[in-house]
């Protein structure tokens, strides 16, 4: 079994329903390919790797 930090996802559908978004296409390769992106799960490990922050705030 894996750990948790050590998970792998495939997935075909795009991430971003903007066709403009830099990730409405970058798991289509991945999936062609046969390939896996890592899946994380410790707040540390995401902050290290995430591009962007999207932060919301109720009305």
């Amino acid at each position: 079994m894996q750990t948790k930090e050590k998970r792998l996802a495939g997935l075909f559908v795009q991430q971003s329903g903007d066709p403009e978004s830099v990730h409405y296409r970058d798991l289509f390769s991945l999936w062609k390919d046969n390939r896996y992106f890592p899946v994380y799960f410790s707040k540390k490990k995401i902050e290290g790797v995430a591009d962007q922050v999207l932060e919301l705030q109720p009305k």
